[in-house]
């Protein structure tokens, strides 16, 4: 029994030593068989990971100057801010580009995470509360449709200059006194005056007229031909006192082009005989291009709606002698600012960014509703031919002759919903029909409203206005066709008030220098 167990342990010593050989064989070590050699296998050395500890980073977000909310907001320091920015942005104006900074007015990069943006040198940052300010990128526009109307509203005066006198000739008309008052102008005082003419475009807003470019004759000095200049001048008047100011001139000379005044400082300077777009700051006057149309629209129609988008309506385009037929609009509360062709739809419910199913052309427009505004008067663009060598608004004589017309046309008027991008036939001369009760007929909501048609507007937006009595009233003043100078008011209830001066009725001031302070 005893040499039983010797042998077999014996033989489990043998079994073992054989084992360990075989695997230091494997490691590339060599070690006898048979000798019982004590071996240590290397252990690797394993570091444990390091627990980093999520912490959570409180954000203020500051816009112009104000918080943002009663409460700090709470995000993971893992986040970007990117990440958190969405409920910021329901207490900011919508659709608008912003840029983000920190307390020290540093840019961030919102991609980064909160830790990258806060922690920099202090180890403890997510014990304060860090601040965020959201930056405005996009133009100083009033943020609501009531501010707008109210920024408009301070307007009490407006003036319309009568294109190539001599002397220069402005009617002002003031809504507080609703008196009408001609001013001239030496145009040796003023030989910019000189080529203000049907070619050249205007606007008013905040009781100042803006006017610019055009085109005129030269001589060329060796070939002795009269050749065409396009213009870049730029010039205000001040309807208060009279004083005229030269602004900075355009970058892109240009003809046949429309201007609008968009609260709180700026002129927009659109198309006509090129698809540049620049803009008058009305503060500094300086002139920047800003951004450029699709297509050419000269004698466009432009109107600011929303709070956001500028709108260039259908007009004509000069290079192919042709109607326009389609609508651009751009967001001005982008930083950069670009152009698109608006998908319009009509009553059928279909949808097409030309063939709009307006019949007109060289229209005025006028805010309406809070969703909508109103598109009155211009040309049936099946009733006359466009001229090929002068502009639109420069041909009385063709409205004149759609008199002689054998066909009738149908005075059309349009309601353009903004909010849907629809436009929707309507007719202000309807009136109900007597029911079976023997009740009279209402007239429609506009009154006067085939005169709008018989009308001329170098200037094609009705601008929002007051009278002494705190009234709202809209105005326009179309170009004199007669011995009458006609206002157009539209109220409050889209009734239109039409006001007519002899011209020997009107108070005439001559302004002989920009010194005048006794105009009105």
């Amino acid at each position: 029994g005893k040499c039983c167990s010797a042998n077999k342990d014996h033989s489990e010593r043998r079994s073992d030593q054989q084992t360990v050989h075989a695997r230091d064989e494997n490691k590339g070590t060599a070690v006898k068989s048979g000798v019982n050699n004590e071996v240590k296998e290397d252990k690797p050395i394993v570091n444990k990971p390091v627990v980093k500890k999520t912490q959570i980073v409180k954000l203020r977000f500051y816009y112009e100057g104000k918080p943002l909310g009663l409460e700090h907001k709470e995000a993971l320091d893992y986040e970007t801010l990117v990440s958190v920015l969405d409920p910021v942005k329901e207490n900011l104006p919508l659709l608008a580009d912003y840029s983000y900074t920190d307390k020290d007015n540093k840019s961030i990069n919102i991609e980064d995470t909160l830790e990258t943006i806060f922690k920099k040198d202090n180890e403890n940052y997510f014990e304060t509360i860090q601040v965020v300010n959201v930056v405005y990128q996009g133009l100083d526009v009033p943020t609501s449709r009531e501010a707008i109307l109210a920024h408009y509203s301070r307007t009490t005066l407006i003036g319309n200059p009568v294109a190539s006198s001599n002397p220069f000739e402005l009617r002002i008309f003031c809504t507080q006194n609703m008196i009408l008052t001609t001013a001239t102008f030496n145009i040796e005082d003023h030989p910019e005056l000189v080529t203000f003419s049907h070619f050249s475009a205007y606007c008013n807003g905040g009781n100042f007229l803006y006017l610019s470019g055009g085109e005129t004759e030269q001589k060329d000095s060796e070939t002795g031909k009269e050749e065409t200049t396009y213009l870049n001048w730029v010039s205000k008047i001040n309807l208060n006192d009279g004083k005229l100011t030269n602004l900075e001139p355009m970058k892109n000379a240009r003809k046949w082009h429309s201007m609008i005044y968009v609260p709180k400082k700026y002129v927009f300077i659109v198309g006509g005989s090129t698809t540049s777009v620049e803009i008058l700051n009305t503060e500094t006057g300086e002139v920047t291009e800003d951004s450029n149309l699709n297509e050419i629209h000269c004698e466009s129609t432009l109107c600011l709606v929303n709070s956001n988008y500028l709108y260039c309506f259908l007009g004509f385009q000069s290079e192919c002698g042709e109607y326009s037929k389609t609508i651009e609009r751009c967001n001005l509360r982008n930083k950069q600012r670009v152009w698109e062709i608006v998908s319009v739809g009509n009553t059928d419910g279909e949808r097409s960014q030309i063939d709009l199913n307006i019949q007109r052309r060289f229209f005025v427009v006028s805010y309406y509703t809070e969703n909508s505004i109103l598109i009155l008067g211009g040309d049936d663009i099946h009733m006359k031919e466009l001229p090929q060598t002068d502009a639109h608004s420069n041909n009385i004589e063709g409205k004149e002759t759609e008199k002689d017309n054998t066909k009738k046309t149908k005075n059309h008027a349009y309601i353009y919903d903004f909010v849907n991008n629809s436009v929707n036939e309507f007719d202000f001369n309807l009136k109900n029909e007597a029911t079976s009760t023997g009740k009279e007929g209402v007239e429609g909501p506009v009154s006067g409203f085939n005169d709008v048609y018989r009308e001329v507007y170098p200037e094609k937006f009705f601008i929002p206005m007051s009278t002494h009595t705190g009234e709202a009233v809209s105005c326009l003043i179309p170009m004199q066709r007669d011995e009458k100078m006609r206002v157009y008011l539209l109220n409050a209830d889209s009734n239109i008030e039409i006001k007519e001066f002899e011209d020997d009725q009107n108070t005439s001031v001559q302004v002989e220098d920009e010194s005048n302070n006794n105009m009105h």
